[in-house]
Formats: C-alpha cells, structure tokens, sequence
C-alpha cells in the first residue's frame, strides 16, 4: 500500500467531509488492507462512526443516507485515502435493502467495515451479557459480506468511547468477548 503524505488535497477532503458526518482518529497498526504501516513516523485512521448513515434523532432519509454515503465514498477514493466505517446493525436494518447496497461500498478498496454495535448502545448502562449480544448482533451484516470478499472485522468501537464503568466490564468486554471474537 503507498503511503499518501498530507496535501492541499487531503486537507480539502478533510474540510469538505468533515461538516457532512462525525469525525474521529485512532492511532492503529494495521490499515484497511492488514499491512503494517512503516516504522517510523506516525499513523492517523480515518474513520466514520455511525454507518450506513448519522442522523439527529431517530428520523431517517434514505435519499440523504444514499447522497451522504456517495459523496464520502467517492472523496475518499478519489483521494486515495483509506478509511474504516463503524457500522450499527439497526441502521443497516432500518434502511432496508439499501443498507447492506450502500456498506457493500465501504467493502472494497482502502475502505474497511468496523462493529460499532447493534444500537449505538452505552456499556455503562448494560451488563456484560447485554454488550456481549450488541456486539455478536452488530456483526450481523458486516461479517458475512467482509468475508464474501476474503476480509474480516478486526475492529469494534465501543459507541460514546464508553468501555464500561466497572473493571469487571471492562476486563469481560475488552479482554474476554471481543479478544475472543477477533475484535479489538
């Protein structure tokens, strides 16, 4: 994979996408394609949270999801960069048909799928069994369509950042289920 310095194009993609959906970066040490990045110098992750489509409230816009993903897609590939999109299952199901069409997008290329959850859940609120199920059942769609094209899930991204509020949680989660599952 050949590593894209920063340029004005990069920072116009960055600038034009990031208003459209929310924005995170996490440092990694495998890219969408599972090779290492060189060992010097430092690695950002692109990545999208709350895929097929982010929406205030519960309202959804199959034609916005559709339009927003379309325009993400098409500047990442058109710059080049790679990127990972952090799936909830209820949004793919919500959108019918169109959800697994438009993750099938992020499912090739420099774009990668990741878990977020079946509902966007918050760790703190659950016990481990309910977090152990928002995981297994967010991979509902992602899993089977990554290895249709000899990929998989390595990563799962906990919804607000939240790991969970007690050390039992944290430890059964992190170390236990998701380890257990390939995920980290």
């Amino acid at each position: 994979m050949k590593a894209y310095p920063a340029n004005r194009l990069t920072l116009r993609l960055l600038t034009s996408i990031l208003p459209i959906v929310g924005f995170s970066a996490w440092p990694v040490t495998l890219s969408a394609e599972n090779i290492p990045p060189p060992a010097t110098g430092r690695v950002v992750a692109i990545t999208f949270d709350d895929l097929p489509y982010a929406s205030e409230g519960s309202a959804i816009s199959t034609k916005a999801a559709i339009d927003a993903q379309h325009r993400i897609v098409h500047t990442l590939r058109q710059a080049h960069v790679p990127a990972t999109g952090f799936v909830n299952e209820v949004k793919v199901v919500a959108l019918g048909p169109v959800g697994p069409r438009l993750l099938a997008e992020w499912n090739k290329g420099l774009l990668a799928l990741g878990n977020h959850g079946y509902s966007h859940f918050d760790s703190n609120d659950l016990n481990v069994e309910s977090i152990e199920r928002e995981v297994v059942r967010g991979q509902t769609t992602i899993r089977p369509m990554a290895a249709s094209v000899g990929r998989s899930i390595p990563f799962f991204r906990f919804p607000y950042n939240h790991i969970g509020d007690t050390e039992f949680k944290r430890s059964a989660s992190g170390e236990g289920h998701l380890a257990g599952n390939g995920l980290s």
